[in-house]
């Protein structure tokens, strides 16, 4: 189980940079505006961290045996985690009760987090199936 470690945190690490670079594209598209969330401030260290970072952390999670078999399901079952830790945890503590993000935001952080999930379950199962030569 050690062993998966490091490919679990940089698939979810690299899961959260498409999740950042996905939210700058729908930014940049006016997708972010539909769902009433703010454009991203532009391609910033600072944007790019936190989500790689917490993408990493949250990768652990697929350590879980878990629908090892529907592996794109389990990305997306698994990426309602990290959601609800965002509407249960995260929002509340950063944002007071007016200024919370109303229902198509939280609609658009599923699409994001379910964008994560798949990326790191596929970024995992690259790494399951490619050969380290010596």
């Amino acid at each position: 189980m050690l062993k998966k470690l490091p490919v679990v945190f940089s698939s979810g690490a690299f899961g959260g940079f498409i999740e950042v670079l996905t939210y700058y594209i729908f930014s940049l598209t006016g997708i972010v505006a539909i769902f009433g969330m703010p454009a991203a401030p532009g391609w910033k260290p600072e944007m790019v961290y936190r989500p790689v970072v917490w993408g990493g952390l949250w990768g652990i999670v697929f350590l879980i045996p878990f629908l090892d078999e529907l592996y794109i399901l389990k990305g997306i079952v698994l990426s309602i985690l990290p959601t609800l830790a965002a509407w249960f945890i995260f929002i509340p503590g950063k944002m007071p009760v007016n200024m919370r993000p109303g229902l198509m935001a939280l609609l658009l952080i599923v699409i994001q987090n379910a964008i994560w999930g798949i990326v790191t379950v596929l970024m995992i199962k690259y790494f399951e199936n490619t050969e380290i030569k010596q």
